[in-house]
This record gives structure tokens, C-alpha cells and sequence, in this order.
């Protein structure tokens, strides 16, 4: 009697998937990065997606500001105005299927990618 010895290799591959937040101050209105009440999710953080896509514009002014990707300008466009402090992020897309602007008059920021 012959036995068949069948082994079953499972390769599991973990998938992050990313939560995305928008900033909802939309066409001619600035605000605070930092602001909660300025994004749909919350501040965005380093595993967080950043959308600036509906005509506004974001402000950095302090330390510590983060995102996983930045996008600026959807079907209209986004903006950040950077005067200081710091934001760092995986990958940045200015213009991405829009109009795109990112001033920065001081501070530093770091794409990872």
C-alpha cells in the first residue's frame, strides 16, 4: 500500500490598507493643517492618506505634520502653503489629475520615497 503524502503551502500576504482623509475647506478658504475639524477623518498621520483635491488650501506652520501620500488637485485643485515647521511623507502627487500648488516660503519637507 502506497501513501500520498499531499502538503499545502499557503502564503499569506498582509495587505495595509490605508485610510484617507479630505480637506473639506473648499475653494478660497486657508486653514491650519493640524485643524481636526479641517480634514473629513481627522489630522492626517504618517499611515494616513492626505487629499487636498476640492479648491482649498492647507497651512504648515509647526512641527510634526505627517501623511502617507499627498495628493493636491483633483478634478480642481489644492494647495499647501508651507511658512514653517515640517511635513514628511511617503509620496507627493502636485497636480495629480488637477491643479496642483505647494509654496513653501521655510520649513522642511521630506518625501520618503
Amino acid at each position: 500500500m502506497f501513501r500520498t503524502v499531499v502538503t499545502f503551502a499557503a502564503v499569506f500576504v498582509a495587505v495595509v490598507a490605508r485610510a484617507d482623509t479630505n480637506w473639506v475647506l473648499s475653494q478660497d478658504q486657508v486653514g491650519d493643517w493640524p485643524l481636526t475639524s479641517n480634514w473629513t477623518n481627522g489630522v492626517p498621520t504618517s499611515s494616513v492618506n492626505a487629499y487636498i483635491v476640492n479648491g482649498g488650501t492647507a497651512s504648515i506652520g509647526g512641527a510634526g505634520q505627517a501623511c502617507y501620500f499627498l495628493s493636491l488637485g483633483g478634478t480642481s485643485t489644492g494647495t499647501v502653503q508651507m511658512g514653517g515647521g515640517s511635513l514628511s511623507a511617503m509620496s507627493e502627487f502636485v497636480g495629480d489629475q488637477g491643479t496642483g500648488t505647494y509654496t513653501q516660503t521655510g520649513g522642511t519637507n521630506t518625501v520618503s520615497a
